[in-house]
């Protein structure tokens, strides 16, 4: 904090105080899009970060830039999808646009999903996928299957193993039903705007799924 004393007045002193301090405590004394952030060690102290979570209040302590809580919810959809059905081919049901340089090198993605799909003896498969091209593409980082469920809750994990262009990512069943298998692996460069994929597939035309809610948090420390 850089502040000058050259005065004898103590009201200014005080007044002079108050400016740095709210700039240090006040989100709104300085602001960034999440591209512009600047690096960790050329800034210390709080900032708000226009486009993340619709407006998010981050710290930077000389080392790294992290959301004060740690999280930030930075997508909600409580829009159900159209359900799929009629054919056996992996159908995209959404794609969300993450922007660039948002994980950093240590940062994660964690996203729950609620489905709908028809309860019976019929494999239903779930993917979550991250990549550069739109549709169905990029690498699969989680991909559960299930069968004599109506409502299941999934939640994937993606984490940042040191740089921007390594993840690894759960690989296992739907939450309480089940263990994980083996780390699911990923080498999107994260410090460019990407995309999550979710898709369904289907063993039985007649069957159906469908994304009820979809929630992306972004874990940061």
């Amino acid at each position: 904090m850089n502040i000058n004393y050259n005065t004898t007045n103590p009201r200014q002193v005080d007044q002079l105080l108050e400016t740095e301090i709210t700039k240090l405590t006040d989100s709104s004394a300085y602001s960034f899009s999440i591209g512009s952030l600047p690096n960790a060690t050329d800034y210390v102290g709080n900032a708000l970060i226009t486009d993340v979570g619709g407006g998010s209040l981050w710290r930077s302590d000389g080392y790294n830039w992290a959301p004060i809580n740690g999280s930030v919810v930075i997508y909600r959809n409580t829009t159900p999808s159209v359900a799929h059905t009629g054919n056996t081919t992996e159908t995209l049901l959404e794609e969300i646009l993450i922007p660039g340089r948002l994980l950093g090198p240590t940062g994660g993605l964690r996203i729950t999903n609620r489905l709908n799909t028809t309860n019976n003896a019929n494999t239903k498969t779930f993917k979550v996928r991250i990549g550069t091209a739109t549709g169905i593409g990029g690498t699969v980082v989680n991909d559960p299957q299930w069968t004599s469920n109506a409502t299941i809750t999934c939640m994937t994990w993606i984490d940042n193993v040191g740089v921007e262009n390594s993840q690894i990512g759960f690989n296992g069943n739907p939450i309480g039903s089940g263990t994980p298998n083996s780390w699911r692996t990923a080498s999107i460069n994260t410090a460019a705007n990407f995309l999550v994929s979710i898709t369904g597939q289907l063993s039985n035309s007649a069957d159906s799924i469908q994304v009820v809610s979809t929630t992306i948090e972004l874990v940061r420390i």
